[in-house]
Order: C-alpha cells, then sequence, then structure tokens
C-alpha cells in the first residue's frame, strides 16, 4: 500500500513539473526546429538528430516553466490558469525557479559543446527576449506580441543552424514565416480569453483595439503570412505539387480568417469563429512547412 501511495506521488509531481515546461506548446516549438533540421543541406537523421532535438527541447521547456514562474500571480488570477502548479501550490515557487534555471543553463551549455557556438548564441537570444523583454512587456502593450514573435521565430533556424553552422536566404525565410505567424495566432488567442486577460492585467490586441480590429487585423495578417510562405517558390518554382499544395492550403487559411469579418457584430459566433481560426493555425503551420520540405 505504501508503495502504491509513493508511486502516485511521484507520478503526480512529475507530471506537475511537466506541466511547468507547458509540453504541447514546448512541442510545436520543438517541431519547427525538426523542420529547420530537415531542410538543411546534409542533413542526418540518426543520433546527432535525436541528442539536438533533445538539447533544444530541455531549453524549451525550462524557457516555458521560467515564464510560469515570473507569471505565477499573475496565472493565480486568470481561470485557465489558475489551477497550474504554482499558483495551486503543488509546487513551490523557488521549487519551480531552481528546475527551470537548471534546464536552461544545462541546455545552453549542451548547446555550445554539443552543437555550435552560432546555434548557442541563437538559444541564447531566444531566451532572453522571451523571459526578460516578451514576458514583463506584456503588462504595458499590446506591441509586446511582436517582441514575442522573435524569440518563437528563432527556434527553426536554430536547427537549421544545428546542421550548417551558418546563416543563409533558407533560415531567414523560416524566421519571417513563424514571425508573422505568431501574430494572427496570438491576436486570436486575445479574442478567446480575453477576459482572463483583463482581469491579469494584460494589454493584448483585442483590449486595446477592440474585437472589429483585432479580427481585421487577423485578417490582414493571415494574408501576409500566405505570401510570406510562397517566397520559397520564388527560388524553386519547379517543385509543382509542392507549390499547389502550399496554394490550396493558403486559400483555405485566407478564408478561415475572411469568415470573421462577416460576424464582427455577433460576439457568441465570433468566439466560435476565433477558437476555428486558432485551430486552424496550429495545423496551418505544419503543414505548410512540410510543403517547403523539398523546395527549401
Amino acid at each position: 500500500m505504501l508503495q502504491q501511495v509513493l508511486g502516485q506521488n511521484v507520478n503526480i509531481v512529475l507530471s506537475d513539473y511537466l506541466e511547468l515546461t507547458k509540453p504541447r506548446l514546448s512541442f510545436l516549438v520543438v517541431f519547427t526546429s525538426f523542420l529547420g533540421w530537415v531542410v538543411a543541406p546534409e542533413a542526418t537523421f540518426g543520433l546527432e538528430l535525436i541528442k539536438t532535438m533533445l538539447i533544444i527541447s530541455a531549453l524549451v521547456g525550462g524557457a516555458a516553466a521560467f515564464n510560469c514562474y515570473m507569471e505565477r500571480d499573475l496565472d493565480a488570477q486568470m481561470d485557465r490558469t489558475r489551477d497550474r502548479a504554482i499558483p495551486s501550490g503543488r509546487i513551490t515557487a523557488q521549487s519551480a525557479k531552481l528546475f527551470s534555471l537548471s534546464m536552461m543553463f544545462g541546455s545552453l551549455f549542451l548547446l555550445l559543446w554539443q552543437v555550435n557556438i552560432l546555434t548557442f548564441l541563437l538559444g541564447l537570444i531566444a531566451a532572453i527576449t522571451y523571459l526578460l523583454l516578451y514576458t514583463p512587456l506584456k503588462k504595458y502593450g499590446h506591441f509586446a506580441v511582436y517582441v514575442g514573435a522573435i524569440p518563437g521565430a528563432i527556434p527553426p533556424v536554430m536547427g537549421y543552424t544545428a546542421v550548417t553552422n551558418e546563416l543563409s536566404f533558407v533560415p531567414v525565410i523560416l524566421f519571417s514565416l513563424l514571425f508573422v505567424w505568431q501574430i494572427p495566432h496570438f491576436f486570436a488567442i486575445s479574442l478567446i480569453h480575453e477576459k482572463d486577460f483583463k482581469s491579469a492585467g494584460f494589454k493584448v490586441f483585442s483590449l486595446s483595439f477592440g474585437e472589429r480590429k483585432t479580427v481585421i487585423a487577423i485578417a490582414v495578417y493571415t494574408i501576409l503570412v500566405a505570401l510570406v510562405s510562397m517566397l520559397p517558390f520564388a527560388v524553386d518554382p519547379t517543385k509543382v505539387f509542392n507549390l499547389f499544395l502550399a496554394a490550396g492550403v493558403n486559400i483555405l487559411f485566407i478564408g478561415i480568417a475572411l469568415v470573421g469579418l462577416f460576424y464582427l457584430k455577433d460576439k457568441v459566433v465570433l468566439k466560435i469563429w476565433s477558437k476555428l481560426y486558432f485551430r486552424a493555425t496550429i495545423l496551418y503551420l505544419p503543414i505548410i512547412m512540410i510543403c517547403h520540405y523539398t523546395v527549401m
């Protein structure tokens, strides 16, 4: 019986620490790193790939956990986050801080030692921008989303430079795509969780400019995302199947964004649409990057 209780407690504690790393968000970020690796010339698919992705995963998870530590008081004020491990008291703030810093500094050291200095510097810039700029700026203005898009766009570049140890046109495209993609993605989140963000004092776009301008901005940025996503085909237009597949995906994505413009005065439908659009952004990113696989 004691063994069963101890085993159950260990599982609960481990799941709480895993929750700190925001696994769903972290998985998406690491997936973009993987795609950055895949499109790099002379990429291999053995132990080196596994090792690099594990190190990047630790950095992403550590940064996410430290973000939870920094925002623990704000999380306690929002319905969707007040049951997280720190605000609920399941993990102490000090333990979360030690856990997150260990992961971050350990992974940065491994990037420098086991990968290369360029990928280490990119990881360092991403962590600093995310934690020391984006996280505190969220309480001061909606412009924080543009700052936050920088560290969110760096991981695929890290995947690429981990193979090549150099920058080129390809990682610039990857960075640009991830940067502009995040803006309408986060605008949709601001619509979905507007009440929570207001309670915590976050200055998100929808609270600053209203739902109407947010939906219009989402449509505009979605078109920009589609344009940026087609840049690789300007370099190599011979991949006709990929070109048409990417074009079809973009038309559908833009169509979903434009639907919101027809329901600007219907708050109920607009809330449903914002959730649909948010899910569409999640599906769009891996699909469009896979379209680029044989092009870049």
